[in-house]
């Protein structure tokens, strides 16, 4: 779920499902659309990824069947 925020009248719209289309070379949402202009998507963020290291320090990957 997606939240999506108008700058005229500061309203948020939660959308679940939505699709992405490009118009005059910005990607808008079509579903999006409120006083007759799209909205903006906000995003928030969820952090950094992390890499997993092993207790000697080094990062390791699985075996590859082929190899």
């Amino acid at each position: 779920m997606s939240k999506f925020v108008c700058h005229k009248c500061n309203t948020e719209k939660t959308i679940a499902n939505y699709r992405v289309r490009v118009v005059d070379n910005k990607t808008v949402v079509k579903e999006a659309v409120c006083c007759e202009e799209y909205m903006e998507l906000v995003r928030d963020f969820k952090g950094w990824g992390s890499i997993r290291k092993g207790p000697d320090g080094t990062v390791k990957r699985k075996p590859r069947p082929w190899e």
